[in-house]
């Protein structure tokens, strides 16, 4: 059940923030993007230990923007 609440939250932050390209995260993160899509579309369940990776990732690129 947490895995799924957390899945919802990583696809809400992608959909409130369409800035966010999934493409992007997926390549910094060195995963298919299309098993980061099928994570956001409950397609598949990703470990709490990929949420966080994946959660940590858009958090660093927020702070690289942060430097321009």
């Amino acid at each position: 059940m947490t895995n799924r609440s957390e899945l919802n939250e990583l696809s809400q932050i992608f959909n409130s923030h369409p800035e966010i390209k999934s493409t992007i995260i997926a390549r910094r993160l060195n995963i298919s993007q299309p098993l980061l899509s099928a994570y956001l579309h409950n397609l598949k369940k990703p470990s709490q230990k990929r949420i966080e990776a994946i959660k940590a990732e858009i958090r660093k690129v927020g702070e690289e923007l942060t430097k321009i």
